[in-house]
């Protein structure tokens, strides 16, 4: 029994780390940064890296094109950044956690479970963090207010 509380409390905690490590505070659009933009007119995204961000218009570089959008035809203006720092701590809390309640049954001596637990702690950071640079993360720069005034995002992350 006492062995299933520690999975648990070992199992909350370690959700408790990956979601801290998940949550990224925006930062403001940097000049050169890849972004997407959503238009009105269309829906289509635009993919290009910013060169101006104003009050009236947005300039941006599409395929080596200058492109100029009155932002009353933009509707959402998201940087693809994401950092690799978060996937790794989530794959080392993970797979660290989980060698860390079953790899004591195989060892000759508990002593060297704390080497094997940081070794595939290490592992799982590496593997995280591969996982974490095929994903591209979005962060928002802008979003147009709806008639009313106000703005309502929803955002799941795991």
């Amino acid at each position: 029994m006492d062995r299933v509380r520690r999975t648990v409390a070992l199992a909350l905690l370690m959700l408790m780390v990956a979601a801290a490590v998940s949550a990224q505070t925006l930062k403001p659009a940097r000049k050169g940064e890849r972004i997407l933009v959503t238009q009105t007119t269309s829906g289509d995204e635009l993919r290009g890296r910013l060169i101006e961000l104003s009050p009236d218009t947005l300039s941006l570089l599409v395929k080596g094109q200058r492109v100029d959008l009155p932002m009353d035809r933009v509707v959402r203006i998201d940087a693809t950044r994401d950092s690799v720092v978060n996937g790794a701590v989530i794959g080392a809390v993970i797979i660290g956690g989980l060698c860390a309640l079953n790899c004591g049954q195989g060892l000759d001596s508990i002593d060297s479970l704390p080497m094997v637990v940081i070794t595939n702690a290490a592992w799982g950071a590496l593997f995280g963090a591969l996982v974490d640079l095929k994903i591209e993360g979005r962060a928002p720069i802008y979003v147009k207010a709806s008639k009313g005034g106000s703005v309502l995002q929803v955002r799941l992350r795991f």
